[in-house]
């Protein structure tokens, strides 16, 4: 906890971990921020997976905000996608790390 009251929550759900050779954790990613309220945001992401099983990429996919969790609870109401295209393949940018090639292949839309 911070000293705001902020909660952040890491690797939660399916949507919170990018995987390494193995099928271990290779990033834990913030999947849920509430303050001292109550006052709650949820966090998605989108993944590209190598042949060899671990996560070569991943970006945010979806935000949902509004939700309480105080008495009464409420679900998020509102929800902010984002959309991706892929780059050409002269833009791509690879590098690698404990033995993955990792990619930059993605890049968001405008709105």
């Amino acid at each position: 906890m911070m000293p705001s009251g902020l909660v952040i929550e890491y690797g939660r759900g399916d949507s919170g971990k990018s995987l390494a050779l193995g099928g271990a954790a290779r990033a834990w990613l913030a999947t849920k921020a509430r303050d001292g309220r109550g006052n709650a945001m949820t966090y998605a992401y989108c993944f590209a997976d190598a042949e060899e099983g671990f996560t070569a990429e991943y970006a945010l996919d979806e935000s949902r905000y509004t939700s309480f969790e105080g008495e009464p609870a409420l679900e998020p109401s509102r929800a902010v996608r984002f959309v991706y295209e892929t780059k050409a393949p002269a833009e791509v940018r690879m590098h690698h790390a404990g033995g993955m090639a990792l990619q930059s292949a993605g890049a968001a839309l405008p709105t």
